[in-house]
């Protein structure tokens, strides 16, 4: 698997810190990097993976939502290993609204990611929420009323 984002830095784990340094390319081409300001929801999940699959459509009406009202990026990364042709087909085949790249072991271990999916909520650098398992549209709202 060649992925499109990396690990690139030591960075810590867990809420209240720092996120572990990164950049790369979502599927699009549009760039990303630790540097993102405000909230960032970076989902880990794969295609193979059922619970990811069912919250699709919680994540694609959070994105609508918020991020049209400029108060919330959704990046998903896939650790499939089947490489970009197979994260492309899910993404077509699921109808994933918000951008997705190829992420990697390493930058899931970075993040201390242990099962999937999971989610984390950033706030100007910072892990603000761990979110692990499968949610609703609900769950995710009532986690962050702050967004």
């Amino acid at each position: 698997m060649d992925p499109d984002f990396r690990h690139d830095g030591i960075g810590s784990r867990g809420r209240g810190k720092i996120r572990p340094h990164f950049k790369g390319k979502d599927l699009s081409g549009k760039t990303w990097t630790e540097s993102s300001k405000g909230y960032l929801l970076v989902d880990f999940w794969a295609s193979w993976c059922a619970p990811c699959i069912k919250e699709i459509p919680a994540l694609n009406t959070l994105y609508g939502k918020y991020h049209t009202l400029g108060r919330l990026d959704l990046l998903g990364l896939s650790l499939d290993e089947g490489g970009k042709a197979v994260v492309k087909a899910a993404v077509d085949r699921n109808k994933i609204d918000y951008p997705v790249a190829m992420g990697s072991a390493k930058l899931a271990e970075s993040f201390g990611v242990e099962g999937f999916p999971t989610a984390f909520l950033l706030k100007d650098g910072k892990i603000i929420k761990v979110l692990a398992g499968e949610r609703t549209l609900a769950a995710f709202e009532r986690t962050w009323p702050l967004i």
